[in-house]
């Protein structure tokens, strides 16, 4: 996986991608899709407002794979965001970072990455 350089902030490439994720709310379970995944975290919107540091147990659903990985993650950023379709309700874009991943896990994600990237 690539290491940041120069000025870079992240320690791993973000890859924009739609990808299945699904994890627990205060209210129900909610399916969203990523906006971005990287081997340390995933970028998602949702209409769910989700607490900042929170951890959360995640489901991911990687393409051209049918193998659920389940992951742990900690909430490292919250934004709100207008919603283009419905202006009277609110978005969130949430910022979650992978914690203790197994390293098969690992494997399983950077190598859909790879064919992310190269697609």
């Amino acid at each position: 996986m690539r290491q940041p350089t120069g000025s870079e902030k992240r320690k791993y490439h973000r890859v924009e991608a739609k990808i299945k994720v699904i994890f627990p709310t205060l209210q129900d379970l909610k399916m969203e899709y990523t906006r971005n995944i990287s081997a340390g975290g995933i970028f998602l919107k949702t209409n769910r407002q989700l607490d900042s540091n929170a951890e959360i147990d995640l489901v991911l659903f990687l393409p051209e794979s049918s193998q659920e990985l389940h992951l742990k993650g900690r909430v490292v950023r919250v934004m709100s965001m207008s919603n283009p379709k419905d202006p009277s309700t609110q978005l969130y874009g949430v910022g979650i970072r992978f914690l203790r991943i197994e390293p098969e896990v690992q494997a399983v994600i950077e190598k859909a990455l790879e064919k992310l990237t190269n697609s």
